[in-house]
């Protein structure tokens, strides 16, 4: 149904036949009671006012088949954003042990999507739409279908290699070891959660220890707290590769995908509060958009964990991160006019 207060005033309005006719010069819409529909040129604020919103161009290829629609804009969300929202719901339902039923993914799509329809996508049917992702599959128990995570082949094998190193150690078997887990997303969340725990609290230290320093003291200090703490993750890195090798490269779908994200939007907040030191200081800082500042941030930390994605060896890391924070650091002070 449509919400009060999202149509603009610009638009004209005609009642006929228990129908709300709405049409300017660029859209037309026709709203039966509880049926929201329109071209597929109808903006996003009109489409998202509904709870659900047609689109009259799939209605037409479905009476038609040989009509030819008339793309648009609007008339494809992204692929991979409906992925990645279906993934989102999967690893929610997983989080309380529920599976995620076919029909509860359609209906949550709608929810996040009101003009959501297979039919933009050429199908007929969720189920052969669902079926052209490749991060997720369907599996059938008897007359329920559900929706889960597609098992990545790599990760099994650098799962199943992490495993090895660990029982070996432990004195135990495999079999054992597997056990204790009632899932794979268990057993990934337990390899990788003590180590990002431990690289995020000790990044947590260093960005407290720097914001606790006394304000005149700070510009002496950048840098200082930033450069221990990222000698000390090279080190903690290269003694757990493995886990972080998990933890970086194969995370998606995970708790744990938006990990270097995570560093990057708390460093973000620490700049900007480091800025506002400065001009109460009498510094004459230049505005930074925080856009930009979260591109930079993002360089630098994805650029850190390149070591891990490309299996650098321990010495190499050592001599050239501490060389590649310099030169970020060099940066963040011609940014900031100092």
């Amino acid at each position: 149904m449509v919400r009060r207060g999202e149509f603009c005033a610009t638009l004209k309005k005609v009642r006929f036949c228990g129908i709300l006719y709405v049409t300017n010069d660029s859209f037309k819409c026709y709203i039966k009671v509880g049926e929201p529909m329109g071209e597929n040129k109808t903006p996003e604020p009109f489409r998202k006012a509904c709870d659900k919103f047609t689109i009259l161009e799939n209605l037409m290829s479905e009476q038609n088949p040989g009509t030819t629609k008339n793309e648009t804009s609007h008339d494809k969300r992204s692929k991979e954003k409906i992925e990645d929202a279906i993934i989102k719901m999967i690893i929610e339902n997983q989080d309380i042990n529920k599976p995620t039923g076919l029909g509860e993914v359609g209906s949550r799509l709608v929810s996040l999507y009101p003009d959501f329809d297979v039919r933009s996508y050429g199908y007929n049917m969720l189920s052969k739409f669902l079926e052209e992702f490749t991060r997720i599959q369907m599996v059938k128990h008897g007359n329920i279908v559900s929706v889960t995570l597609r098992e990545d082949q790599d990760l099994k094998e650098n799962i199943d290699s992490y495993v090895v190193q660990i029982v070996k150690k432990a004195g135990v078997t495999p079999g054992a070891f597997y056990g204790y887990f009632s899932s794979k997303e268990a057993l990934f969340a337990a390899l990788v959660e003590p180590h990002a725990a431990a690289v995020m609290s000790r990044f947590m230290q260093a960005q407290s220890a720097f914001s606790d320093t006394p304000e005149n003291e700070q510009p002496q200090h950048v840098g200082q707290e930033s450069s221990e703490c990222l000698d000390w993750m090279v080190d903690y890195i290269y003694q757990h590769f493995d886990a972080f090798k998990l933890l970086i490269c194969k995370a998606q779908g995970t708790p744990y995908e938006n990990f270097v994200h995570t560093m990057v939007e708390i460093e973000v907040d620490a700049t900007f509060r480091y800025l506002d030191v400065l001009r109460r200081l009498g510094r004459q800082i230049p505005e930074l958009d925080r856009r930009l500042c979260h591109i930079i941030a993002s360089g630098m930390f994805n650029g850190i964990f390149e070591i891990v994605v490309h299996d650098m060896p321990y010495e190499w890391a050592v001599r050239n991160v501490r060389q590649f924070q310099q030169f970020y650091l060099a940066g963040w002070h011609h940014a900031m006019g100092i």
